[in-house]
């Protein structure tokens, strides 16, 4: 067994994929974990033993054996620990300056958490463009789109490809991108927030994280992107939710009164996907959390409703003629248009009643919601403890994959409110691995799709590639990889972070 280090270089495309968790290594991953090593903690990256600590981690401390394959619940176990950790830091009461407060999770219940004290990723690409609303201290949301705001330059509503999401009460989700300290500093400081800048650099390499010391306490954060998911959530609901008073910026081309709109609400948090670009994990670790309410599981070939339709904010049982995993239509509109008033989608309703009916087609592997339950339990009596890991996704160079390319582990990961109209074939890795551009000609965008957001306003996909995702996603799964010539991949080179040579890394 040996530690691996610059695991990936490499890009795979392989946002087709084969189904996410075959269950190759049946052995239990705790006591896998226990018998390989006492010492590690999964709890905090501080090293204070079994306590919830407010510090994100910088690297998964795993050990990988040569010729990786498969999905390894011992080891995965690790990337999961690390997805809760960071999950519990991310969302730690914070003060003012965004800095975490106390040594309790539990107080401070009605404070701001600090991803939120991160910068919008609209602001650090735009700039201060004024808007129309005054949040009055609390949240304020513009984009009703993860990847754009209300529509992308094609002219089709975006969800994440397809559509919008439309909640059980018949109102829009809604999205916000962060981007933490380190990528914001890095791409403001070498002038990557506009075309022009992008164009000048030979590459674009995220800066990584990583220690500096055994005990885990000292080294740079690294890169970390945030994107969350909200729904407007009831006073009956809201005790069940980690909710925010927002105000809801919808501009007049989107508005059914042909004007913008400020709308004062509260919303609720449903998803959370966490991107975080390590040094030994440089392709980048998604984690990806849910409510526990946002879908019900419903695998290929089970007959009947899937779930209690007084139960999930995303699908109700009582409509037996809603298309499961399937965007809205505008039917006769030109865009979709807001409603002053809720339910604020109310015209897309599905005879007249039902909105968006999402549901999990893949199970959560059964060691990562051991997982959860056990970090549940650490969180209980908060809100926290209604959310849920549903996947960690990373990459390993596979030498049987032709090119000496790259393979995502798991193949496929998919957050219902993220990826909604994706049901079968999405992956986090695979999509961005495959999409991601600078906003320069030909320019890599290292996995992330924010760089593509300079010069293009509130939309962070350039033209077409919206389109081209959903025509990948509605193809057959294939073991489709490419090696680093592949359009939209890394081209190797020098990891200006590092200064290391990323094409050539491997586990060692």
């Amino acid at each position: 067994m040996r530690r691996a280090h610059g695991v990936v270089a490499v890009l795979t495309l392989s946002f087709l994929a084969l189904p996410s968790c075959r269950g190759d290594d049946a052995r239990p991953p705790q006591a896998e974990l226990a018998a390989r090593d006492t010492t590690y903690n999964p709890w905090c990256a501080s090293g204070m033993q079994a306590q919830l600590c407010p510090h994100v981690p910088h690297e998964v401390d795993v050990t990988l054996p040569d010729g990786y394959s498969g999905l390894i619940p011992a080891d995965q176990v690790r990337f999961d620990d690390f997805s809760w950790q960071s999950f519990v830091a991310l969302n730690w009461p914070a003060g003012s300056d965004g800095r975490p407060l106390g040594t309790d999770f539990r107080a401070n219940p009605g404070a701001p958490r600090v991803w939120e004290g991160y910068q919008d990723a609209i602001t650090v690409f735009r700039g201060g463009e004024p808007i129309p609303c005054n949040a009055g201290g609390g949240k304020m949301l513009v984009q009703m789109a993860k990847n754009g705001q209300v529509v992308d330059p094609d002219g089709s509503f975006d969800e994440a490809v397809g559509g919008p999401l439309i909640d059980r009460d018949l109102n829009f989700a809604v999205y916000e991108k962060k981007m933490n300290p380190d990528e914001a500093r890095f791409v403001t400081e070498n002038g990557y927030t506009t075309v022009q800048g992008q164009a000048k650099a030979d590459s674009i390499r995220f800066p990584v994280g990583f220690y500096t010391d055994s005990a885990h306490t000292q080294g740079p954060v690294g890169s970390m992107e945030i994107k969350a998911t909200w729904r407007v959530v009831q006073p009956a609901d809201s005790a069940r939710f980690y909710t925010r008073a927002a105000v809801l910026y919808v501009p007049a081309a989107h508005s059914a009164t042909g004007q913008p709109l400020c709308l004062n609400t509260t919303v609720g948090l449903v998803g959370m996907h966490i991107l975080h670009k390590t040094q030994n994990f440089p392709s980048w670790i998604w984690s990806t959390f849910e409510h526990v309410d946002n879908a019900p599981q419903c695998l290929p070939g089970q007959t009947g409703a899937c779930g209690d339709s007084t139960t999930f904010s995303f699908y109700n049982s009582e409509c037996t003629t809603c298309q499961l995993n399937a965007p809205a239509s505008s039917g006769s509109d030109s865009t979709f248009l807001w409603e002053p008033d809720p339910p604020h989608a109310r015209r897309y309703a599905t005879g007249g009643r039902y909105g968006s009916q999402i549901t999990r087609t893949q199970a959560v592997p059964s060691f990562t919601d051991s997982t959860s339950r056990a970090w549940q339990q650490r969180v209980q009596g908060t809100v926290w403890a209604n959310y849920r890991l549903i996947g960690s996704q990373w990459q390993v160079r596979h030498l049987d994959v032709p090119g000496g390319g790259s393979r995502n582990v798991p193949d496929t990961l998919r957050n219902s409110t993220l990826e909604s109209f994706i049901p079968d074939t999405s992956s986090c890795l695979g999509c961005h691995g495959a999409f991601a551009s600078s906003a320069a000609k030909d320019g890599s965008g290292d996995f992330s799709f924010l760089l593509g957001m300079a010069g293009k306003g509130l939309t962070s996909l350039p033209p077409g590639v919206a389109r081209r995702i959903a025509r990948a996603g509605s193809q057959p799964a294939t073991r489709a990889h490419a090696g680093a010539g592949a359009p939209g991949g890394a081209p190797g080179g020098r990891d200006t972070a590092m200064g290391r040579d990323t094409a050539r890394t491997r586990p060692r």
